[in-house]
């Protein structure tokens, strides 16, 4: 069955396919695991174990749109049965072995990254938790970046802070916060462009800095990313959830300050970040959700 972001039913491999009103899921047998179109939508693909059966889906990006396959237990085993034989067996021999060797040149270059991820954070560059740079890194490559622009070339700049965090943790607990953080992260790389430098700044703070970008640009993508956010669930591994966690998943909002390095007058990156800061906490105040490019 084809599915969009609210469960309903586009197509389906039914011959004698008929539109069927509400959420697709809810057609499915009943069953202890919960299951709901934002987890789908946010694990992306997998395979889920019902009471009485598996449910597989993949997102196809770019359209909002889930395919999904309900098989039932019955017809699993029914299926596994008809299929034993020896040329099957022989079969599953060699997708065995070379599974055994694909394995082996993924734990190689696994190693291998592991151990390039560790010379950068040896070298101070990377934050731990959400692989992004950090305070450091920004502090770094700033000159170099003013260098390489002419005089009248903008320079934009972000800070960003989830909204009621401390609740979050409270809530939820360290290690959904953890998970939000991260979810947060995610979102940060797919929406700004590939040559902005996206910062964990500490905490919950993030920056973002834009080379070549007008102030009026600067708050347009900070806007998309706020509704992004907005409309954005994380769903955590139940496992790190406290006992008493409200919900299976998280929803969050953001609060950004943007500024622009020539637009604003200022004379060094300290200037900047206190300019965008200074405006962030702006929004917070004003009621939070909500993006401020100008002092008050």
């Amino acid at each position: 069955a084809l599915i969009d972001d609210q469960g309903s039913l586009v197509a389906s491999s039914d011959q004698a396919f008929k539109p069927h009103k509400g959420n697709w899921l809810s057609t499915l047998p009943a069953s202890s695991m919960r299951v709901s179109v934002p987890m789908l939508f946010q694990r992306d693909s997998g395979t889920v174990e019902l009471d009485n059966g598996y449910l597989q889906y993949r997102e196809l990006h770019g359209v909002d749109l889930m395919l999904t396959s309900y098989i039932s237990a019955t017809d699993l085993r029914s299926a596994v049965n008809a299929q034993i034989n020896t040329l099957f067996l022989a079969v599953w021999g060699v997708l065995a072995l070379l599974m055994v060797l694909t394995l082996y040149v993924v734990d190689r270059l696994f190693k291998g990254q592991l151990n390039l991820n560790r010379q950068l954070r040896e070298l101070g560059l990377v934050d731990g938790l959400t692989q992004l740079a950090n305070r450091r890194r920004l502090q770094s490559d700033f000159g170099g970046l003013l260098r390489r622009l002419e005089d009248d070339q903008p320079v934009a700049l972000w800070m960003l802070d989830i909204d009621r965090f401390k609740n979050i943790n409270d809530n939820w607990g360290h290690s959904a916060g953890d998970e939000v953080i991260k979810h947060l992260a995610t979102l940060l790389r797919a929406l700004v462009r590939p040559q902005d430098l996206v910062v964990r700044y500490g905490g919950e703070e993030f920056c973002v800095l834009m080379p070549e970008t007008s102030l009026e640009e600067a708050t347009r993508v900070a806007e998309h990313l706020r509704a992004a956010t907005a409309q954005s669930v994380c769903v955590p591994d139940a496992s790190t959830l406290l006992v008493d966690a409200p919900s299976l998943d998280i929803h969050m909002t953001v609060s950004i300050g943007v500024a622009e390095y020539r637009a604003d007058g200022c004379e060094s990156l300290e200037e900047l970040v206190a300019t965008a800061d200074r405006r962030l906490y702006a929004g917070k105040q004003g009621g939070r959700n909500r993006v401020v490019n100008r002092d008050q």
